[in-house]
């Protein structure tokens, strides 16, 4: 388990690293260490925020450092850091949530997104999308390659053909659970979505 005192030995020998690929972060109890420890902070390109929340990390701390990010998974116990996420976060280009909208509003969810229009890859692991969410979605983020939405949502046709006019660079997309699309909208999509592969 590397340490933060590993962090900062990184950060203060001025190495010129670019990446740091680690799948723990360690527990940084101030500030003042979060700062000193801003270069490899800002290496980071992955972050779980499971694993932050099962560290007790405060997000508050460490997200302003973490400058580097471009793919975030966020868990259903780390939602509270969303707002700090959003404000911190632009580059991501990789953005998958395991979550209840139970608990958390879309808008938010909708927010990071809006926050980072360079996004590629989005997951939705959870109910409640429907064609306004989605439209919102895809306007927000031009450049979306993969969209995963296994679970079972509200959208129709109407989402559908929104994707097909906004999205035509389309290369991935799973909405196995959409039940109210048609075939008709499906077809509309293949035909304007000529990059899909799977």
């Amino acid at each position: 388990m590397i340490t933060y005192a590993s962090l900062l030995a990184l950060s203060d020998r001025g190495l010129p690293l670019k990446e740091l690929d680690i799948h723990y972060i360690p527990n940084i109890p101030t500030t003042d260490i979060a700062r000193r420890c801003s270069h490899a902070l800002s290496c980071i390109h992955h972050l779980d925020t499971c694993d932050l929340y099962g560290n007790g990390q405060d997000a508050s701390i460490l997200i302003p450092y973490m400058t580097g990010l471009t793919s975030v998974i966020v868990g259903y116990y780390s939602l509270y850091w969303l707002p700090s996420l959003i404000k911190h976060c632009h580059k991501l280009t990789i953005i998958k949530m395991f979550l209840s909208t139970q608990h958390y509003p879309v808008s938010d969810i909708l927010s990071l997104c809006h926050a980072n229009p360079l996004l590629q890859e989005f997951i939705y692991c959870s109910i409640g999308i429907m064609d306004t969410t989605l439209i919102e979605l895809i306007q927000a983020c031009p450049h979306l390659h993969r969209l995963y939405l296994p679970y079972e949502t509200a959208i129709t046709d109407i989402g559908i053909l929104a994707l097909s006019e906004y999205c035509p660079q389309l290369q991935e997309l799973s909405i196995s659970k959409c039940h109210k699309v048609t075939e008709a909208a499906v077809l509309q999509l293949l035909q304007r979505c000529r990059k899909l592969t799977r």
